[in-house]
């Protein structure tokens, strides 16, 4: 639902300013077989093989999936570089949403002098520890060197990424395989691997501040400015509203009724909400419960949404005083009608994937124009 969301998004802001510096849009999967799933009739999506599970090997996980984004990355580069068009490449995971546009900032064609980001709190090396920062400096010296950006939200020239997607995957090996190093970054181990593989390789980073928002709480009082949106922090507006994505794990959110309350919520938050919605009302009956993994959990969810089907149903004809005996005769209108009526069951939901992580590739409009 997320890469829907996403999607969706991105399709509103080509067609509402199609000058923009926005192209092409490119979702990157990772599936155990290399074989597509669903969504990828739905939007443009390249297919990797994932690394193998577990394993030590140089094309194994380590026991830390998120390793399969900076493999994917440099597979995309390697075999599907004629499929993203564009020169420059805006590196999204799947909860970042747009806000806008971004504005690759590029003049007359030329490469940006370096990738764009966002600082990140959780990436600043004078943050750390003093043992951890004795580990880091096995990867890279002096650390005040080290960006404290990682690899999304990243607006990069492809040539530069491609200079960078080999020795980020090797750096967040050799980091996995350390076990000093591993312990100490946990869960942004490859972000800490794209930092000092860009550090050791003497590329810097330009900081964008406005590049994206990242709201917690009751949210921001300004979204206006900023270009993504990242879904990652609970929602929270006093006692009586909240909403998390990790609610949704394994089922697509509703639409948003109710909204937060207009006193203590802030303009990010009903930002949020508008988008949410949206995407919802666009996507109509497709916009369905994520499949569930054991066979028994759908036959009881669809059991469930049946059950429930059939309830309502039978409150419309009690409210309409119809016989029992014209009953059938509904039932029999509803077959051919092709509706859910007795017999027809519920919808079937379609079985989505985690993407991770989703590439948007900016592009230029026509005419051709320098663009992201």
């Amino acid at each position: 639902w997320q890469a829907r969301l996403s999607y969706h998004r991105y399709l509103r802001l080509k067609e509402s300013d199609p000058c923009s510096d926005l192209g092409g849009f490119t979702r990157l999967l990772t599936s155990p077989d290399g074989k597509p799933d669903l969504l990828a009739a739905e939007m443009p999506t390249v297919v990797t093989r994932q690394l193998k599970r577990s394993g030590r090997c140089d094309d194994c996980d380590h026991g830390f999936p998120l390793l399969n984004r900076p493999w994917a990355v440099r597979r995309l580069l390697a075999f599907h570089r004629k499929e993203v068009k564009e020169e420059y490449i805006l590196l999204l995971e799947a909860d970042m949403p747009l806000l806008a546009p971004v504005d690759n900032g590029a003049e007359g064609g030329a490469a940006p002098l370096s990738p764009v980001g966002v600082e990140s709190r959780a990436l600043k090396a004078s943050k750390l520890r003093n043992e951890t920062k004795a580990v880091l400096r096995r990867w890279h010296s002096p650390l005040r060197e080290v960006a404290p950006v990682g690899p999304s939200a990243l607006l990069v020239h492809k040539r530069q990424l491609e200079a960078l997607a080999g020795p980020w995957l090797n750096v967040s090996l050799s980091l996995r395989r350390d076990e000093a190093a591993s312990s100490a970054l946990g869960p942004l181990l490859e972000r800490w691997a794209w930092s000092l593989a860009a550090a050791e390789a003497g590329v810097a980073h330009q900081i964008r501040p406005t590049l994206q928002a990242e709201p917690e709480g009751t949210g921001l009082s300004e979204v206006g400015l900023f270009s993504v949106y990242h879904m990652t922090s609970e929602l929270r507006v006093g006692r009586s509203w909240n909403w998390s994505k990790r609610a949704f794990t394994r089922s697509y959110p509703p639409r948003i009724p109710p909204l937060p309350p207009n006193k203590g919520a802030k303009k990010s938050t009903f930002a949020f909400v508008r988008l949410l919605n949206d995407a919802v009302d666009a996507a109509g009956r497709r916009w369905m419960p994520l499949y569930n993994r054991t066979r028994q959990n759908r036959t009881a969810q669809l059991a469930s949404l049946e059950e429930s089907i059939g309830q309502t149903k039978q409150l419309i004809l009690e409210q309409l005083v119809v016989p029992d005996a014209d009953r059938r005769t509904v039932d029999a209108v509803d077959r051919q009608q092709g509706g859910c009526g007795a017999g027809e069951g519920p919808p079937r939901c379609e079985r989505t994937a985690a993407v991770s992580p989703a590439v948007v590739s900016p592009s230029p409009p026509s005419p051709p124009s320098p663009a992201a």
